[in-house]
């Protein structure tokens, strides 16, 4: 081949798959400047942003991403009123037992005010359309929960942002994107893929020599079925103890659904209808024989998921990754 003709097709390849990222960045921008004048117009000296979620109040890093570009937006192009981060509106949230999802609430809305010192909340709506992302977002007054302005924006659907739309969310999600549960006896729920649901239960010791995890995965979706598999990487799935000491699980061990084994390019996996779930084990074990600990383990899990009826292609399937932390007794 030319290498003109090939120095062009990678410098349009290139272009072509950064271009929805420039676009949903230029939009939110544009978004940013759509709520300004209603801040200033109300004498509004402080705000924060709250991730944005989808119509059923789900969260996703397409969310979290909106609201960390708006936040920066604000603060680029707005003299006139300060902005509350994300890491401290959290750190707030959390010592006061709210939820960001919960602000939604006229009271809570109104003790956010109290507890951050902010003048306004700004909620915001994530409605995936077949080829884009329509965004509405409105401004909320601490003082008396009132809407006091409103935008709405749209921005194309390409992979990158379909990526973010889809990818592991937790119900408590801490901005080091690993999911502390390790003081609680109480199942920890993550969401996984669109309409799919994890919940964990505390780990067990069996014997003094294993940890079992034991998680129910649910699909919330009304219509359509997804398709779970555990991956075949072995590297990709293990549980470390408080002591640092590495377990891992055998492929006897993992029964509910498949382990993923791959085949002429297909994989085995494991349908789940709409409203039904599906309970699921895991035992890891120590190459070494080291005695299981009571105590804080940090659990890595791999998961295929796919929403494609029928097909059993490698391409159909996401990998979804989990970190979270879990209490061992």
């Amino acid at each position: 081949m030319n290498s003109g003709i090939l120095l062009f097709l990678v410098i349009f390849m290139t272009q072509t798959i950064s271009f929805g990222a420039e676009e949903m960045d230029k939009e939110l921008s544009t978004f940013a400047a759509k709520l300004s004048p209603s801040i200033k117009a109300r004498g509004l000296k402080k705000v924060t942003v709250i991730d944005f979620v989808d119509l059923q109040n789900h969260e996703s890093t397409l969310g979290k991403y909106i609201a960390e570009e708006l936040i920066v937006d604000f603060v680029g192009t707005n003299p006139d009123f300060s902005v509350l981060d994300r890491a401290n509106l959290k750190k707030i949230l959390k010592e006061h037992r709210l939820t960001a999802t919960g602000l939604i609430d006229p009271e809570n809305a109104k003790r956010i005010g109290m507890f951050a010192g902010v003048d306004a909340i700004i909620l915001g709506t994530i409605i995936p359309k077949k080829n884009s992302v329509a965004l509405t977002a409105r401004i909320v007054t601490t003082e008396t929960a009132e809407i006091v302005g409103a935008a709405k924006g749209e921005f194309r659907m390409d992979e990158n942002v379909r990526d973010l739309l889809s990818s592991v969310i937790t119900d408590d999600p801490d901005d080091s994107g690993e999911t502390d549960h390790g003081d609680s006896d109480q199942p920890l729920l993550v969401e996984i893929f669109k309409d799919l649901r994890v919940a964990f239960q505390p780990l067990q010791i069996i014997g003094n020599r294993e940890y079992r995890l034991t998680m129910t995965i649910t699909n919330r979706s009304a219509k359509m079925s997804r398709w779970v598999a555990v991956s075949p990487r072995s590297e990709a799935i293990a549980l470390s103890n408080s002591k640092g000491e590495e377990f891992r699980p055998q492929t006897a061990d993992v029964t509910g659904f498949e382990k993923a084994t791959y085949y002429d390019g297909s994989i085995t996996a494991t349908e789940i209808e709409p409203k039904h779930g599906l309970n699921s084990t895991m035992r890891f074990e120590s190459a070494s024989r080291l005695a299981a600990i009571q105590g804080r383990c940090k659990v890595q899990l791999e998961l295929l998921v796919s929403d494609r009826a029928g097909s059993k292609r490698d391409e159909d399937f996401k990998v979804q990754n989990i970190l979270i932390t879990l209490n061992a007794k």
